[in-house]
């Protein structure tokens, strides 16, 4: 037992020390994310926000798949593909071969959602740092915590880290709204041996994950 806390101990400080290395990047990634203004309703400019988490992600060596599912079929929902032009809704999947990392029968989802509640001004999508913190909509919830997963599974392939399983990640839209053309499709496009879902956030750190990644800013 106490061999298994010890490397327990190392297994964290090594991922810790990975993340520390890459914060300024987190940072700006969040910020980058929060200043796109994916307000729901009315699902505005989710095709730029989907392109910048993939190319992130690709940057990371972390491919990944974008699923489009027509806006209609998936929910009957008049502002849907009339917002910004988009007729279909996306969602990210890094869940096979290079795109997840570990190996096993069992995967464990990092489960998220880019959309946003509407802002009260525009000036809410000009993220800035205040006394160490990220301000801005949707730095809390949930684009900090995008990032957070993202970072997560890049620090586990990194450092190498042994898991009986697999990690991926899978990140949707609607969660505002309720998330019936969102997470309600999720499980469509899962491993048939998915685990539950775990999604971090800034403000609470879930003893189920591996890492719990705090957000103050520098």
């Amino acid at each position: 037992m106490k061999n298994m806390r010890t490397k327990d101990s190392r297994t964290q400080l090594l991922l810790m020390d990975a993340l520390a290395a890459r914060r300024q990047e987190m940072n700006e990634f969040t910020k980058e994310l929060v200043a796109i203004p994916t307000e729901n309703p009315p699902a505005r400019a989710y095709p730029a926000c989907v392109r910048a988490i993939a190319r992130k992600l690709r940057q990371l060596k972390l491919p990944c798949e974008i699923l489009d599912i027509p806006a209609a079929a998936a929910l009957r929902r008049p502002y849907l593909g009339k917002s910004d032009g988009h007729a279909v809704l996306q969602f990210i999947r890094c869940s096979y071969g290079r795109s997840s990392y570990g190996r096993g029968k069992k995967t464990l989802y990092f489960h998220g959602h880019y959309d946003v509640v509407p802002a009260q001004s525009p000036a809410q999508f000009r993220p800035r740092v205040h006394l160490g913190k990220l301000i801005g909509r949707g730095a809390s919830d949930m684009k900090s915590g995008l990032a957070a997963m993202i970072f997560a599974v890049h620090a586990l392939n990194e450092c190498g880290i042994e898991l009986d399983g697999r990690v991926a990640l899978f990140l949707v839209p609607d969660e505002e709204t309720g998330g019936a053309a969102g997470s309600a499709h999720a499980p469509g496009f899962w491993a048939p041996t998915a685990s539950p879902c775990s999604r971090p956030s800034p403000l609470a750190a879930s003893s189920g994950t591996l890492i719990a990644v705090r957000y103050p800013c520098e």
